[in-house]
């Protein structure tokens, strides 16, 4: 038969046909045309633009449902023509459309099966319309790189049967990805319709996050008052309903297919539930909604506990519950989320939300908490109970545990869109609604745009102030793409840029943001311009041209204008791949303060994750400050508990610190951690030049200014103390500090007694065999690596690295002998760690504006370079520095860091005077990372990927943001600690996907 559609055919008996979703093919129907074709005969289609089917037109593409239904309903008359009425089968996308053509053509159908059909609310098609792009990013990914797609299916899905995993992936590899982009996958105005269906219909569904209807839905559908329609939730399953539970969906598909076709009844074993308002109807699916009440704890093997707060919050309680030891409370305080209860309280600061929000409680072996999808806040602390609303509707979600991204991305899925002030429905506002949204105060303009070719250009938005004479609008402002350059915001005589190429023919999401003091430009949901200022007032707005008339190189596809959104709901409007933040140290419930991250990743595979426990005070050193370690063998999902590596005695600033460390692995597997080490009442700004220690041991001194040391292995042993001659004296010093004399106790060396150490900047060393389980005592090593004249020398914390060559190269920093300035340099070693020297510095005879640097005398602050971040990559030792400089500054070693080349800013690498991370790929690309803006806090957490010589950057975390370190993993992607300044340290997998 000719028919518009493409379609196989199996066995014999009466008429069966599968229709598939949006993303899949006839092929991805395999397993259940096998199943049916030795009592049916089985015809699967390819939709329209899908499989073996022709492509959309231009025109088609403008309805791409009405085209595809339009094609369906002429394949299925063909098919009944031949065959005789059929039972439709379609899963999303083709059960909405098998469900409609039934509908409109009951005399084709003996009846319906809708999988999850995409039956949708309004809110769930604006995801999938603002999720277009990361699903053509997605089927993009897939073709690259099939056999690695095919591979993380089957470690997601490993309950899936064989054959659904060759139609999956057919169907990716085949779907059209100009339809794809259009976001459309059915109907939101199925409740006009679903009424009127005349044949038998069953519809099954999940009771995860992911599904479309759940027991919500039929519900909804029930109150419709259908006699036809039957309903059904399969537990343990998710949108793909036959993919999670074969065995069940076939037994529901035979019962209903065997009830129409010859008068039986469906199984019992999956019973049906008639959905007319007067069936007597027990819902069995995990969802409870409630206002003012308590939810119903999971108690569904394998499921988290989760719950879904919406509503418009004001300062106050929202939830509260039980923890392990005590109840919880989470509110809303001074316009951010706070979370606190028994010994914990956590200020959620960059949680802005005030107004209409979403609030989600993933609870489990952590805690996570999401505003508006996304990840704000993670504790190692146990919510337990059942929470109470105070505010707004709870929604217990049903999340199956998995991993941290995972989890996460069912959250964001789950989360309502906000919904738009007014919503762009033509290329111009009304004069009413654009005077309305130019008298906002705060107001975010949202825009789907795309241009269809690279170096494309042209506006996307444009407001102005109409004249009374009728001419163009006098122009305010206008935000236009310019090529592959990036995104321009004309404003006044100002203009703001946003950095990127964005004219690669896909759908992109611009919002433009005037909240907060600040304006902001977002594309796809990352933050990619920051300034300060207000929003201007306008009466005209044009929409894909300027103000006369001129239009862009491409169309904008939707958006609309927003009262104030949180920085996650813009990220949501545009479904911005989520982030996971696993907590990795915590402030509770030691109290202790975290900072300064520090990873490895050792030969073995395991992630080695240091952090400075301060723990009485959030500052620097002079400060009672332990290096602790974490370690984890899955890449990030899970951690060890703390180990201690390095703890002495004080408290406060009476307090020994050991601060800001770095790892690196030898040739022999060896582990050796370096990190800042400080007498008590010392620190970076304090310390007196010299190295406190020679071939004769550690200095110590009394009172009166006599010399004595400690010899030998001090802090490894009790070390007796000499004299200048070194004769022994009655004093013997303890590892950890501690004086005897005679043998009684007399204080300790390290804080306050009747001798003390010199009062410097030493560094130490600690040094594990075993992956990290256990570590030597502290080796010092100052006397090989520091200048008499220098007072500071201290390490660039977050990870060192091993050269091809063998040699450990580790980041230093040491000061000027005013102690004023500071210069760069690296810690070197040829043996393994056995010794150290330091390396010159690239501020060595430095040539600017005509003068050769001298780092012990330079007093210009412009020169200065401290904590840097090392990769070896191309042959090239590369240093990323901090510096007081706009951009980052860069510099480089072609002899493994004997000598250095020019020093120059890099003009893409933001710099506001914070720590830099560095690493390379698995595949080789070149990262890096660094808290990017000033806000007017520290914060903007950035990572960047370098590619084809053009920095692409992400920033993962747009508000607080301080240090961080990464690490390489396998798979390309990269491993990231890092810190909310003094609140504590996270890890976040990043994936190499989110550059693409």
């Amino acid at each position: 038969m000719d028919l518009p559609l493409a379609y196989t055919r199996v066995g014999s008996g009466p008429l069966v046909i599968l229709c598939h979703g949006v993303t899949d093919s006839a092929a991805a129907l395999a397993d259940l045309a096998c199943r049916l074709a030795d009592q049916y005969t089985v015809a699967s289609i390819d939709s329209l633009g899908h499989g073996l089917s022709r492509r959309m037109t231009t025109a088609e593409l403008a309805d791409p449902m009405s085209a595809a239904l339009s094609a369906l309903e002429d394949t299925v008359a063909g098919l009944v023509e031949a065959f005789g009425p059929a039972v439709g089968i379609g899963h999303s996308m083709g059960g909405a459309l098998v469900t409609r053509l039934a509908a409109l053509r009951p005399e084709l159908f003996a009846g319906v099966i809708g999988e999850d059909p995409a039956w949708l609310s309004p809110e769930q098609a604006h995801a999938y319309a603002a999720a277009a792009t990361r699903s053509v990013d997605a089927q993009l990914a897939i073709r690259r790189d099939p056999a690695a797609a095919l591979e993380a299916n089957r470690q997601e899905y490993p309950a899936w049967p064989g054959a659904e995993r060759a139609g999956w992936l057919a169907g990716k590899l085949q779907v059209d990805l100009d339809f794809l982009a259009t976001g459309e996958v059915g109907y939101t105005d199925w409740r006009s319709w679903v009424p009127k269906l005349a044949v038998p219909t069953l519809i099954v569904t999940g009771d995860s996050a992911d599904v479309i209807l759940g027991q919500r839905g039929l519900d909804e559908i029930g109150a419709l008052g259908n006699a036809n329609i039957e309903g059904q939730v399969l537990p343990g399953t998710g949108h793909c309903v036959r993919r999670d539970d074969a065995d069940a969906f076939d037994h529901l598909v035979r019962g209903f297919l065997e009830r129409v076709h010859q008068g039986g009844s469906t199984p019992s074993a999956t019973q049906t539930t008639n959905l007319t308002p007067t069936a007597s109807y027990t819902p069995t699916a995990s969802y409870t909604s409630a206002t003012s009440t308590t939810s119903t704890p999971i108690a569904s093997t394998g499921q988290l506990p989760a719950w879904q707060c919406t509503g418009t919050f004001t300062t106050g309680p929202v939830l509260t519950g039980d923890a392990d030891d005590g109840r919880w409370t989470l509110a809303v305080r001074d316009g951010a989320l706070r979370l606190w209860g028994t010994g914990f309280d956590y200020d959620i600061e960059d949680a802005h939300i005030l107004g209409d929000h979403a609030i989600t409680i993933v609870a489990g072996d952590y805690t996570r908490v999401f505003l508006d999808g996304y990840e704000v806040w993670a504790s190692e602390i146990r919510l337990t109970g059942t929470p109470t609303v105070r505010q707004g509707r709870l929604t217990e979600l049903s999340i199956p545990a998995g991993s941290p991204d995972a989890v996460a991305t069912r959250v964001r899925d789950a989360a309502p869109l906000p919904r738009p002030l007014v919503p762009f429905a033509a290329m111009r506002l009304s004069d009413r609604d654009a005077a309305m949204a130019g008298a906002l105060d705060e107001l975010v303009i949202h825009a789907k745009f795309r241009v269809r070719g690279p170096g494309q250009y042209g506006t996307i938005v444009a407001a102005g102030v109409s004249e009374a004479d009728n001419t163009a609008p006098m122009p305010v402002f206008h935000a236009e793409i310019d090529g592959t350059a990036g995104i321009v915001l004309h404003l006044g005589d100002s203009t703001i840029f946003a950095e990127g190429n964005w004219s690669d023919g896909r759908w992109h999401h611009l919002a433009l943001a005037f909240t907060r003091g600040a304006i902001q430009i977002w594309v796809d949901g990352w933050l990619h311009a920051h300034e300060p200022g207000t929003a201007p007032a306008f009466t005209a707005l044009a929409i894909g041209q300027d103000l006369a008339g001129h239009r862009l190189m491409g169309e904008v596809g939707g958006g609309g204008i927003y009262r104030p959104l949180s920085d996650q709901q813009i990220a949501l409007l545009a479904g911005r791949p989520t982030l996971s933040q696993v907590p990795v140290f915590d402030a509770y419930p030691t109290g202790a303060f975290h900072r300064i991250p520090a990873l490895t990743r050792t030969s073995r595979g395991t992630l080695l994750a240091f952090a400075d426990r301060r723990r009485d005070l959030p500052n620097d050193a002079p400060n009672a400050t332990d290096l602790v370690l974490r370690r984890s063998f899955d890449d990030g999902a899970t951690w060890q508990p703390v180990q201690v590596v390095a703890s002495f005695p004080g408290e406060g600033t009476d307090g020994v610190a050991v601060t800001d460390a770095a790892a690196v692995e030898d040739s022999t597997g060896t582990i050796h951690v370096l990190a800042d080490f400080y007498a008590a009442h010392t620190g970076l700004l304090n310390a007196r030049p010299g190295p406190g220690m020679d071939e004769r041991g550690v200095w110590l001194h009394d009172s009166a200014g006599t010399q004595y040391f400690l010899p030998g292995r001090w802090p490894a042993a009790p070390t007796g103390v000499v004299d200048a001659d070194g004769n022994p004296t009655d004093w013997e010093v303890s590892p950890d500090g501690a004086l005897t004399k005679n043998e009684a106790p007399a204080g300790n060396v390290l804080i306050d007694s009747e001798l003390l150490a010199y009062k410097t900047a030493h560094i130490g060393v600690w040094s594990s065999d075993d992956d990290g389980a256990t570590w030597s005592p502290m080796r010092l090593i100052t006397d090989q690596v520091k200048e008499p004249w220098m007072t500071f020398l201290g390490i660039g914390p977050g990870n060192g690295i091993r050269l091809a060559s063998g040699r450990l190269v580790v980041a230093c920093y040491f000061s000027t002998e005013d102690g004023t300035q500071h210069s760069a340099a690296t810690l070197l070693s040829d043996d393994d760690g056995a010794t150290w020297q330091r390396g010159p510095s690239p501020n060595d005879d430095r040539l600017v504006a005509g003068e050769h640097v001298d780092p012990r005398t330079f007093t210009d602050p412009s020169l200065t370079m401290t904590e840097s971040a090392l990769v070896e990559m191309g042959g090239r030792l590369e240093m990323f520095s901090r510096s007081q400089h706009p951009r980052v500054l860069r510099t480089y070693s072609t002899d493994s860091g004997n000598t250095w080349a020019e020093v120059v800013e890099d003009p893409q690498l933001r710099e506001i005077f914070c720590q830099p991370a560095a690493t390379v790929t698995s595949d080789g690309a070149l990262v890096f990372a660094n808290a990017s803006r000033m806000l007017p806090y520290r914060g903007c957490g950035t990572v960047y990927r370098l590619d084809d010589g053009r920095w692409v950057e992400r920033a993962i975390n747009p508000r607080h943001h301080g240090y961080q370190a990464l690490a390489a993993l396998d798979d390309g992607d990269v491993a990231m600690l890092w810190e909310r300044e003094t609140a504590g340290v996270w890890f976040t997998r990043i994936p190499a996907s989110i550059f693409q």
